[in-house]
């Protein structure tokens, strides 16, 4: 595609104004991380049934809010779409999101700011958690960031159209292409019980590759960041506040079945 070309219908031009690269210092990945790594901590550290090999337990991980269609649907608890994606299965699991975070939530941020940073990692994250209770059958269980950050790496290779050509864009390009295709491995290799949560995988990418081309129909010609950053905030911080509803609920249960 040539860089004169429209983008879903966005004009496309070098130098279409100073992205926020080149100010301010990311911190939105890092708070991210260290509330995946406290979560994963409690889970170990107060285990609702005994961990199994030294992972936390599908006991420990569906008392704490992993998604469960026959729970979600069946009782309501609705709360579980914004508490799964702060869940992880193993220390392998967080350890492979925590990765792919560090850049592609820092990146993203370093050109949207952390206001649409948050929309997009939030949203992608309830879009991934929803979709995936639709795909999968009643009783599977699914936690983790994945669709999260496939929403992050949807945005970003949205968002890098706003960057002329250089390094910085080729890197990014480059990231999200190699990401893709490590996740998608086991398909191309028929590996079974694989445990990737395509669904919300894919989920994820496209609410965050939505959410960046909404950004980029409302970023100026010479605007640092998209307009309307403090209603992505409000989008974001809804989705926090709904994980922080479904916390309450997990007290409640926790009270009820753990004695």
């Amino acid at each position: 595609m040539r860089l004169d070309e429209p983008l879903f219908g966005i004009p496309l031009r070098i130098g279409m104004g100073p992205p926020a690269i080149y100010g301010g210092r990311p911190f939105l990945y890092l708070v991210i991380l260290i509330i995946l790594v406290a979560v994963y901590a409690f889970e170990l550290a107060y285990p609702a049934t005994p961990p199994e090999g030294g992972e936390p337990s599908l006991g420990t991980l569906a008392l704490m809010g992993a998604t469960i269609g026959a729970r979600v649907f069946g009782h309501h608890e609705w709360w579980r779409i914004a508490t799964s994606p702060f869940l992880h299965a193993n220390a392998l699991h967080l350890a492979s999101n925590a990765l792919v975070l560090a850049f592609a939530c820092r990146w993203l941020e370093q050109i949207v700011g952390w206001r649409w940073t948050a929309a997009v990692y939030f949203l992608s994250g309830v879009g991934g958690a929803w979709f995936s209770v639709v795909a999968h059958p009643p009783r599977v269980i699914g936690v983790g960031a994945s669709g999260a950050i496939l929403g992050l790496l949807g945005a970003l290779y949205v968002v890098s159209h706003r960057l002329g050509p250089g390094a910085f864009r080729g890197k990014v390009r480059r990231a999200f292409f190699a990401v893709f295709a490590v996740a998608l491995l086991p398909v191309l290799f028929e590996v079974k019980n694989s445990g990737v949560d395509y669904a919300a995988h894919v989920a994820g990418g496209i609410v965050g590759a939505a959410v960046g081309i909404v950004a980029m129909l409302n970023w100026k010609h010479e605007a640092r960041e998209p307009k309307f950053g403090f209603y992505a905030a409000i989008i974001g911080a809804s989705c926090c506040v709904a994980a922080i509803f479904g916390v309450g609920q997990v007290v409640e249960l926790w009270g009820v079945l753990v004695r």
